[in-house]
């Protein structure tokens, strides 16, 4: 069977949780970008995040990465890390690999993201 899981950022807004959670299944909401500096928290992550849990929708979390060398890897897993420390995403924690220059850094990321995320007791993707 099909579930309806929606992709949720700053760029949506202030999404209506209440009447979303009677049309979707779980959302994946992003918590930031990049590395760890709370600048780079995305605007939404904490109301989101709250709200999903207020309401018992399963949800879970992806950071979009810009590393482009080992050092901003630890520091995006490390963002991640301080922002879902104390909340249970799930759905997964994920690493989003979009950019076409991270090239060959892009297979090293995703397998310490996996093992670190992991090693933390969280399901990574």
């Amino acid at each position: 069977m099909a579930k309806t899981v929606i992709d949720v950022s700053y760029a949506q807004l202030n999404v209506d949780w209440e009447r979303a959670r009677y049309d979707i299944d779980g959302a994946i909401l992003r918590c930031g970008y990049g590395s760890d500096m709370t600048s780079q928290d995305d605007l939404q992550w904490k109301r989101n995040v709250a709200e999903c849990e207020r309401l018992g929708i399963p949800y879970g979390t992806y950071l979009y990465s810009y590393a482009d060398n080992d050092g901003e890897i630890q520091s995006e897993i490390n963002h991640c890390l301080r922002l879902i420390r104390g909340h249970n995403p799930v759905l997964g924690v994920f690493l989003d690999l979009e950019e076409n220059s991270r090239g060959a850094i892009a297979p090293r990321a995703a397998k310490e993201w996996c093992r670190q995320i992991a090693a933390a007791g969280y399901k990574q993707g």
